[in-house]
């Protein structure tokens, strides 16, 4: 990035292993860091990437529990995206993945979800696979590389990434738990130190 265009704050890039194993490598990290948790402003999770195609609306789990939550609004609002809630609570994503061992000891946490308002409407064996996904592929053997996939969708999702990351980088406080989330008791005790 040019030097002006440099975030306030450094952002660190975490590929944790073992999510399937029980969210190891993020477990690991979150009870042993590398830099203090009261220095870790937020966290960003891209568990797995969009490659069917780009779509007009994504989610943030987790977005609502902190003041992360207006962050990502704004930059749903600066690419004229729908912000979408949890459109599947009862498989528990937010608890599923490798934001959640930050969440637990008390750092703002988001995991995006591509939406599926996708830009081209998807057909043939996108739609197949997007249909059945979590039946049929998800952490199967035939969860693997096809030529169809649409490398737009996942630098959309990169970029979502990215700029959510610019924004907690940039803010001008920490981001918190808010007030009434479960996670606000961890979030206190990892700043009193």
């Amino acid at each position: 990035m040019k030097k002006a265009e440099r975030p306030k704050r450094s952002i660190y890039i975490l590929f944790p292993t073992a999510e399937e194993q029980g969210l190891l490598g993020a477990e690991y990290f979150a009870r042993n860091p590398l830099i203090p948790l009261n220095k870790i402003a937020g966290n960003v999770n891209i568990d797995g990437v969009n490659f069917f195609g780009r779509t007009k609306d994504f989610s943030a789990l987790g977005a609502e529990r902190s003041t992360l939550g207006p962050l990502v609004e704004e930059v749903a609002r600066e690419r004229t995206m729908t912000l979408e809630g949890d459109m599947r609570p009862e498989q528990g994503f937010f608890f599923r993945s490798d934001h959640f061992p930050f969440a637990k000891v008390g750092v703002p946490a988001v995991s995006l979800r591509h939406g599926d308002d996708f830009v081209k409407p998807l057909e043939g064996t996108a739609l197949e696979f997007f249909s059945n996904y979590t039946a049929k592929y998800y952490h199967q053997p035939s969860d693997q590389y096809y030529g169809w996939w649409d490398a737009a969708a996942m630098v959309q999702n990169a970029e979502l990434g990215l700029a959510i990351g610019l924004k907690i980088a940039n803010a001008a406080a920490m981001p918190r738990y808010l007030e009434t989330d479960e996670f606000a008791d961890a979030d206190k005790k990892r700043m009193a130190k």
